[in-house]
């Protein structure tokens, strides 16, 4: 179509200083433009992954922990994703679409393609990446991936050389990527096979340039550490599923599937996952773990009431992330931010 392409070069502040019928025609232009081209998944080239893990390599992890908060940090998060594409067919507990459900709606597409120059005025609010943040928004928020180098920071912090790192929960890379910027061997476990499938996909790619090594297991983590030996790890650094707040896949594997009530969740996962960390831990060393509350559950204090008993009272660092444009926009809220809970394994 006739400057089907321009639609993604536009300016938000362009299209707001238009009347609002030449604005109206141009937004169909850019929903003929993007049906057309599909879902704009991340794409990279083999080039560009190793450009990107070697950005990340390079950056400067030890400026990320400050004065007990991490400090924004993106770098590494476009590779980290790029290997999980099913992240947009994530649907939230509250919601019955996911965002690539989102995007096959035509009046869906028309509406979150208008609001996009109000939200970004001084970028090109029709490019991929704004695209693909639209219906993030839209449909609440995608999934979000752990942030790499945050990870290389925490990872870099609270363990040594040669060291063994275990992800009970390795989710979609965040962790595992910033792991193997570094000397260390990760462990990482997660029930869903799509989520494994990009993980090794991820250490195959990268296992030219990368200074760890990592192993990953299928499986659902209160039965692999379940079988783990005792005092065999140097860190255990993960952040579990907050109950049914997304659902991953519809397998039988998943934890949302396996307990029918979020006490049963506490108890038969989160629990005998923190009990078995706990005996897998060497002594002197660190537990890190990210959970934050969300609207039905406080995942926050019921984390600490199962986690203090065996590992005391933790360190808490402020993970500082960017606010969605909707909330940037109407209540100047630039950032929000959830806990890593910092517990330290005694002697004893």
């Amino acid at each position: 179509m006739k400057n089907s392409s321009a639609v993604t070069q536009l300016f938000g502040r362009d299209l707001l200083a238009m009347t609002e019928s030449v604005r109206d025609r141009w937004i169909q232009r850019a929903v003929y433009h993007w049906r057309d081209a599909g879902f704009p998944y991340p794409r990279l080239s083999n080039e560009e992954i190793v450009r990107e893990f070697r950005l990340l390599r390079i950056a400067r992890a030890c400026q990320i922990l400050k004065n007990n908060e991490s400090q924004t940090a993106t770098t590494g998060l476009r590779l980290a994703n790029f290997f999980h594409p099913q992240m947009w067919d994530v649907r939230s507990q509250q919601h019955r679409l996911s965002p690539i459900d989102f995007f096959n709606d035509d009046s869906c597409l028309r509406k979150a393609l208008s609001r996009a120059p109000r939200f970004w005025p001084n970028r090109r609010c029709w490019n991929a990446q704004c695209v693909r943040s639209l219906f993030r928004i839209y449909s609440s928020g995608r999934v979000a991936n752990f942030r790499p180098l945050v990870a290389r920071a925490i990872v870099d912090r609270f363990s040594g050389p040669g060291n063994v790192v275990l992800d009970f929960c390795a989710g979609f890379g965040g962790r595992l990527l910033g792991t193997l910027t570094l000397k260390r061997h990760y462990v990482g476990v997660d029930p869903c096979s799509l989520q494994t499938r990009g993980l090794r996909n991820m250490i195959e790619s990268l296992k030219n340039v990368a200074i760890g090594t990592a192993e990953i297991h299928e499986n659902s983590a209160e039965e692999f550490l379940e079988i783990m030996p005792a005092k065999s790890v140097d860190l255990v650094f993960s952040s579990p599923p907050y109950y049914d707040t997304e659902i991953y896949s519809e397998e039988l594997t998943q934890s949302v599937r396996r307990y029918r009530t979020y006490h049963e969740w506490l108890e038969s996962f989160l629990q005998i996952t923190f009990q078995h960390a706990h005996r897998i831990l060497r002594p002197n060393r660190f537990f890190v773990v990210n959970v934050a509350d969300n609207r039905r559950f406080q995942l926050q204090a019921d984390a600490l009431r199962i986690a203090r008993p065996l590992f005391g009272t933790p360190k808490i660092v402020r993970m500082m992330m960017r606010s969605r444009p909707l909330q940037q926009l109407n209540k100047h809220q630039q950032f929000r931010w959830e806990p890593l809970f910092i517990f330290r394994k005694s002697l004893g």
